[in-house]
């Protein structure tokens, strides 16, 4: 691998562990706890692959990794990244609300340079855009991709079992993409939501219908994304009246304290003795 797409893959790879971090869900404790509760594998499902670092980061907190990516060469630096792992797979396609038709996948310039996560399939808000201090300009098509919904690309994967975790960066499709689909089997979803290519109508529109099925993961972040625009750029859910997730949760935090207790003792006989 060259030297930049190896520096590429290393900062992706760091966002992704501080963006995608969950208890639960992706930490090995958690990983056990879930895997006691449910009779059915553990799933995820990443929307807007890039180069696959959620996947390289998270392969091992979950069974099966169901992966989404609309460009072409983000797809082909993700296998070859993802070479080895046999419990991910991904298809090539460009999420929408519509299934096989064909959409343009624009190049995105962000200060001079077009990144492999710089593509989008989005018309962007041009109001958004002019007030926004977006330093970026799109710089013509990378290529022609067929698009597929959201139902239709877990029909595609045979999915037929509950969604442990969503994770989505689609760089703008997330409204046209989400916005009629039943997420009503998923536990957790991390999504990033790209308010200066959708604008104010359609971000909170989409707001709203995720809030049909999930809760504020954090209920600090209910008057960010509600009441104040713009809205941070990372919206953290789970899912409605989740006592599942609850259960878990106090499984999750009580198994932290015993250990956190087993290390203060551990530390006070190295250090003070017995």
């Amino acid at each position: 691998m060259h030297t930049e797409k190896k520096k590429f893959l290393a900062e992706r790879i760091d966002e992704a562990k501080k963006a995608y971090s969950i208890p639960l869900f992706t930490d090995p404790i958690g990983k056990i706890l879930t895997n006691i509760k449910h009779d059915h594998q553990s799933i995820a499902v990443d929307l807007g692959m890039n180069v696959g670092s959620f996947p390289l980061v998270f392969s091992s907190n979950f069974d099966q990794i169901y992966c989404l990516e609309a460009s072409k060469a983000n797809c082909t630096d993700a296998r070859e990244n993802l070479a080895g792992y046999d419990n991910i797979q991904i298809m090539h396609a460009a999420l929408h609300s519509i299934s096989n038709e064909k959409i343009a996948l624009q190049k995105v310039s962000i200060n001079g340079s077009c990144e492999s996560g710089n593509f989008t399939t989005t018309d962007w808000d041009k109001k958004e855009l002019n007030r926004s201090s977006f330093p970026g300009s799109f710089e013509g098509i990378e290529e022609i991709v067929s698009t597929i919904s959201f139902s239709d690309f877990l029909k595609e994967m045979n999915v037929k079992s509950n969604i442990n975790f969503l994770k989505v960066d689609v760089e703008g499709a997330e409204y046209a993409g989400l916005i009629n689909e039943d997420l009503s089997n998923i536990d957790f979803a991390v999504l990033e939501i790209h308010y200066t290519a959708l604008g104010k109508e359609r971000t909170k529109e989409l707001i709203q219908h995720l809030l049909k099925y999930f809760d504020f993961y954090d209920p600090r972040d209910r008057p960010f994304f509600l009441e104040k625009w713009p809205t941070p750029d990372l919206l953290r859910l789970v899912k409605k009246d989740s006592s599942q997730f609850k259960t878990l949760l106090s499984r999750y935090l009580l198994v932290i304290l015993k250990v956190q207790r087993r290390l203060l003792k551990a530390a006070h006989s190295i250090f003070v003795g017995k």
